[in-house]
């Protein structure tokens, strides 16, 4: 195994639960959750899957850390719904369309982006129970051992005789 290993190791290394909070940590937090979400889409899809996602207890992981993630997520937005609020009676607040065609008044552009956001953590709270739901059903799943080399005359890794004989066993 790798330094990579703990990722809650990492992610304590250079973003302490208990801070420094700046705007620069604040900023490069978001942009390793984007990077992340990035990297498991690449790991998850077609080319990477059966590498990546060898087992459905693995499955069942991943889809509980989304869960877990998307429950903090649900914080954060209310927050950042709450800071948009708040900057919308900020004096120095100002848009840069406030010139031009159709210009745009700096508290109004705030409060909306605050009313969006609400609407964003409840679409995140739909998410999370959907996430939660999968995992219930999802932390019962499990994989068979395949058979050794010659232990019912298969070949070890052939995916259509491990399939077949998967599907008679469960009477499929």
């Amino acid at each position: 195994m790798d330094e990579l290993t703990h990722g809650d190791e990492v992610i304590e290394q250079y973003w302490p639960y208990d801070g420094p909070h700046d705007d620069h940590t604040t900023q490069q937090a978001a942009v390793a959750m984007a990077h992340l979400a990035r990297y498991l889409a690449n790991a998850t899809g077609p080319g990477h899957r059966q590498d990546a996602l060898p087992y459905a207890a693995v499955g069942n992981a991943v889809v509980g850390n989304l869960a877990s993630m998307t429950g903090r997520l649900t914080e954060v937005l209310m927050q950042l719904a709450g800071f948009f609020g708040a900057q919308a009676s900020d004096p120095t607040l100002y848009d840069d369309r406030r010139r031009g065609p159709k210009p745009q008044h700096a508290p109004t552009v705030a409060n909306t982006a605050a009313a969006y956001l609400v609407d964003a953590r409840s679409a995140a709270a739909e998410l999370l129970h959907l996430l939660k739901t999968t995992q219930s059903n999802s932390v019962h799943l499990g994989n068979d051992d395949l058979p050794s080399p010659g232990e019912d005359g298969h070949a070890l890794g052939s995916s259509v005789v491990a399939d077949t004989d998967r599907r008679d066993r469960e009477g499929l």
